[in-house]
């Protein structure tokens, strides 16, 4: 990784109590939301990540029981990009 560019090869998230459904339906609109949160955002990556990102782990987010496939991507890309420092994270009801 250098200071100008992050490589995603692979990026799995785990899930507790999404049904199939919606996690694939996240899945399909993650990357373009998680692109645009990146570009929208400052320039520069926080300075303590390491070079080799094995395992990231953001804090738990309580969602609502009838939340949809694309709310849940929207709020994935909002917490990936604020912990890569690209967005600040927003509160979503």
């Amino acid at each position: 990784m250098s200071p100008s560019r992050i490589t995603i090869d692979r990026l799995a998230i785990s899930l507790h109590g999404v049904s199939e459904t919606v996690a694939e339906q996240a899945a399909d609109n993650l990357e373009r939301l998680l692109r645009a949160r990146l570009a929208a955002g400052p320039r520069s990556v926080r300075s303590d990540l390491p070079g080799d990102l094995a395992s990231l782990r953001i804090s738990p987010v309580e969602l609502a029981a009838s939340l949809d496939g694309a709310a849940l991507a929207e709020i994935l890309a909002d917490h990936l990009a604020a912990w890569l420092g690209g967005a600040p994270t927003e509160t979503r009801e």
